[in-house]
């Protein structure tokens, strides 16, 4: 409403092609080729990391249904419960 950033999230926390709003936590991904590749969960309400999960590769694409999170990376698949 009045054009100011509410809040920035730490560097390296998302790069996928997309992010899941689910309740009050957005999950993101960050993977590159020097650093270790995560899922983040980011309080949506100040954008501080309250959980993350290491992958074997970069996250690219975040798909939920049913309660579990479809990571796809360019090596692996991955299923993850959201509860």
């Amino acid at each position: 409403e009045n054009e100011k950033v509410l809040w920035r999230s730490e560097d390296q926390t998302y790069n996928t092609m997309n992010l899941i709003v689910k309740d009050d936590v957005i999950i993101c991904g960050y993977g590159f080729t020097a650093e270790k590749d995560y899922i983040y969960q980011l309080d949506m309400n100040t954008g501080k990391v309250i959980g993350k999960t290491e992958l074997k590769k970069m996250p690219e694409l975040l798909v939920e249904k049913d309660g579990q999170l479809y990571v796809h990376t360019y090596s692996y698949d991955y299923i993850l419960d959201m509860k």
